[in-house]
């Protein structure tokens, strides 16, 4: 046809001219700036995205949103679907890519907000970020809000998402222990899963009570599994002799030890002194941060760890208890007849009492399994440990020692901390705090005493030690805290490894009287009656300290106390299972000066059974298999049983979430078994988000605050280590300076022969069984 030509004026012509220059850019910014334009070109733009939608929903291999069940939403990460969004629907992500400054996380909830929008079987990460919510303790309120909004999904599907993470939760304990069996068929050692519980208990409040409609208690028992980093493979798995055979002396600590114990010392004192001490920064480069040992490397690794969820059992109730253990048997130990390969059970006190009355119980059984012997019962270290704390107070905290200035009571009022007045079992952490604080400034203040010292700040080291290379500078430190140690501490310790001096034997001095005595009084008092020889002098006893003061006295042994407890904590950072054992040995002694029978006669058990009651390799293992690693790394390690205390807190939020209508046994036992997969679910969700997680183990001002307080009050006021003849105190009068000294010696041989005694009897009856029940058989097949 005709050629028709149109003469453009103004915007029109601009653009027009633009677009045959090739500037199209320019053009459809000019463009869309024209009213009757703009609509149009949103209105393509919205089907643009639209037509995008709809191919993602209708993709011939599946949306990676499609795949809700447990397992893919765990391990569903943002970066893999803001990569599908950036592939199939472009547009829609580029945009708001650029609204959000290029903020990946945010682009991707919102992209994934608008898809679920279009279709809601596209909900994976929906159900992620619904369980995110959900188990950090969003209510029901807010997870319908957040479904309303189309972020998270409704509250009925995240508790059934919630049961299905439950599903197959101990299939990788179990991998455990099929590798553990196949490893014994090869004659190999292999590692062994730990278990370790405690009772969960708690209540569910209803907000209308009536006669039928009443609070709900719970009682359950709560367990995890770990996997053993140490196996101690090149030891024997024979038991080196019988505990008939054990003298009462190798139960105390020896001199050796003690050497170790004091060398321990002088590194955490050490570290505090350098911290405290304004001028004593210059040694800050060699101050020793980790105290190694033989597995140092291996306990920085990130411990394998399962949480198993919750049985709807009590363990105060005997045969609750008994039902615990076999379950476990049946589940998760390794099966061997040889009865060599156990599993070791760990919780508190009370639970391994309960394990060992329930094995005691099924002692006449006649293999393995029904003998509950693949399990062997230990004690774990958190609540060890707070009963120490405990312990240690009944001899420094006296209720009525107010006036008693520079001890515990007083300077807890005069700091106002009136959290370290509390119970232990109430406020351990709040105690515990406060405790260690006291016992660094303490030590500041000794130390500054010994260097003559008055002030914190006058204090200066030798000013030629600034030039010095690192190791003169380190052996310089160690020896200034070293004299200061031996002079004032170590001494409280040293009557331990001659603790019973009375068990030798003493031969009569007449040539024709055979006898022997224990005791040397006696054999003085039989060799004057019956032979008329004249009695010889009796043990020498240790001299008494040349200043009667009883500050410094209590002081001394305060600080001795403490450093020994800060000891115990920094082992089970390190994962030191040897320096955790010589705790154990010397604190045995004070659990049992100080009415802590149970906590005694278990550190007790635990040294028999290093001494013959357990094989090499299998208190090797016992020994070294007592922590978790959750992030890997040098001193990040945490007692077994306080990672299960961190595991209950979690739980008990979990049940109570359910509400009153849902709290039966087997909601319980169902939903509780998601805890392990719902931990990697939140791990994953704040890696995705960018969230760090804050560090375990921190300062704060206010301990520093709290230093300074108790420092001023123990070195400016009261003069704790400056001796001072005749000095009082009215609630600690004639304080010895010995932890030791009012530990009955007598009754504590007599204490330490029986229990040897039950547990030979107990396995000789063991070794009957099995005898008894090989000539049974015997008989049988012939």
């Amino acid at each position: 046809g005709a050629t028709r030509t149109r003469t453009l004026s103004g915007t029109e012509a601009i653009i027009v001219k633009l677009i045959s220059n090739g500037m199209h850019r320019e053009a459809m910014m000019m463009l869309i700036k024209l009213p009757e334009y703009k609509d149009y070109l949103i209105q393509c733009f919205i089907k643009d995205c639209k037509d995008e939608l709809t191919n993602l929903s209708s993709l011939p291999t599946s949306s990676i949103l499609r795949k809700t069940d447990s397992e893919s939403i765990k391990n569903l990460g943002t970066n893999a679907v803001l990569e599908e969004f950036l592939r199939i629907i472009p547009t829609l992500t580029q945009t708001i890519k650029k609204i959000t400054k290029d903020d990946d996380y945010i682009t991707t909830q919102i992209c994934n907000t608008i898809v679920s929008s279009h279709n809601q079987h596209l909900s994976a990460l929906r159900h992620k970020n619904g369980l995110f919510f959900r188990q950090c303790g969003l209510l029901r309120k807010g997870q319908e809000m957040l479904c309303k909004m189309k972020v998270s999904t409704h509250p009925t599907e995240i508790r059934t998402k919630l049961i299905e993470m439950g599903n197959n939760h101990d299939s990788t304990v179990l991998k455990w222990k099929t590798e553990k069996e196949e490893a014994i068929k090869k004659g190999e050692c292999g590692e062994n899963p730990i278990v370790v519980g405690d009772n969960l208990d708690g209540e569910v409040n209803t907000k209308h009570q009536t006669e039928t409609n009443t609070n709900k208690s719970f009682h359950y028992f709560n367990m995890y599994a770990i996997k053993e980093k140490v196996n101690g493979s090149e030891l024997s798995d024979t038991r080196k002799r019988e505990i008939k055979d054990v003298s009462p002396e190798e139960f105390m600590p020896t001199e050796r030890s003690l050497q170790k114990v004091e060398k321990e010392f002088v590194i955490l004192a050490a570290r505090v002194i350098v911290k405290y001490i304004p001028s004593m920064k210059i040694f800050k480069d060699v101050v020793v941060h980790h105290i190694k040992h033989d597995y140092s490397e291996i306990m920085t690794e990130k411990s394998e760890q399962v949480p198993l969820g919750a049985y709807a059992l009590n363990e105060n109730r005997h045969e609750d208890m008994i039902e615990i253990i076999e379950r476990i048997q049946d589940r998760y130990v390794v099966k061997d007849e040889s009865g060599k390969n156990t599993t070791f059970f760990g919780g508190d006190q009370l639970t391994e009492e309960r394990a060992r009355t329930v094995q005691n119980a099924r002692a006449d059984g006649k293999t393995v399994e029904e003998r509950l012997q693949g399990i062997t019962p230990k004690f774990e270290d958190w609540h060890a440990i707070r009963t120490a704390y405990d312990s240690a107070l009944k001899i420094f905290r006296n209720t009525q020692a107010t006036g008693d200035s520079g001890t515990y009571l007083p300077n807890a009022i005069k700091s106002g901390n009136k959290n370290a007045l509390r119970k232990v079992e109430n406020k351990f952490q709040e105690v515990k705090e406060f405790f260690d604080v006291e016992t660094k400034a303490l030590l500041v203040s000794g130390f500054l005493e010994q260097e003559g010292a008055e002030r914190i700040e006058n204090y200066h080291p030798p000013s030629e030690l600034v030039t010095k290379d690192p190791d003169t500078r380190r052996r310089w430190l160690h020896g200034r805290i070293h004299l200061f140690l031996k002079n004032n501490v170590m001494g409280c310790l040293n009557s331990l490894s001659k603790m019973l001096p009375e068990q030798q034997t003493h031969k009569c001095r007449d040539k024709s009287c055979t006898k022997t005595f224990f005791f040397l009084p006696a054999k003085n008092l039989h060799e004057e009656i019956q032979h008329g020889l004249p009695p010889l002098a009796t043990l020498v006893q240790p001299e008494a300290p040349k200043v009667k003061d009883d500050l410094y006295k209590y002081s001394c042994t305060r600080l001795c106390t403490g450093l020994l407890l800060l000891n115990a904590n920094d082992a089970v950072k390190e994962g030191d299972g040897d320096r955790l054992v010589r705790f154990y040995n010397i604190f045995t002694f004070i659990f049992r000066m100080n009415g802590n029978d149970k906590y005694a006669y278990i550190c007790l058990r635990l040294k028999a059974r290093e001494l013959a009651l357990l094989s090499p390799r299998d208190f090797h293992r016992l020994k070294w298999n007592r922590f978790v690693n959750n992030q890997g790394g040098y001193g990040q390690n945490i007692s077994c049983d306080l990672r299960l205390e961190h595991i209950n807190k979690v739980t008990k939020a979990l049940i109570k979430s359910q509400g009153m209508q849902n709290l039966t046994d087997e909601s319980v036992e169902s939903i509780t078994k998601s805890i392990g997969g719902m931990e990697e679910l939140v791990q994953s969700s704040l890696a995705d988000a960018g969230v760090t997680k804050r560090s375990g183990h921190h300062s704060n001002k206010h301990q520093h605050q709290l230093f300074h307080s108790l420092f001023k009050e123990v070195h400016c006021i009261s003069k704790n280590f400056r001796k001072t003849e005749g000095r009082r105190l009215d609630h600690f009068k004639d304080f010895d300076s010995d932890i030791f000294s009012k530990l009955n010696k007598v009754m504590l041989l007599k204490w330490i022969k029986r229990l040897t005694k039950k547990w030979q009897i107990k396995i000789l009856h063991s070794i009957v069984r099995k005898t008894v029940d090989f000539f049974i058989c015997d008989a049988f097949f012939s």
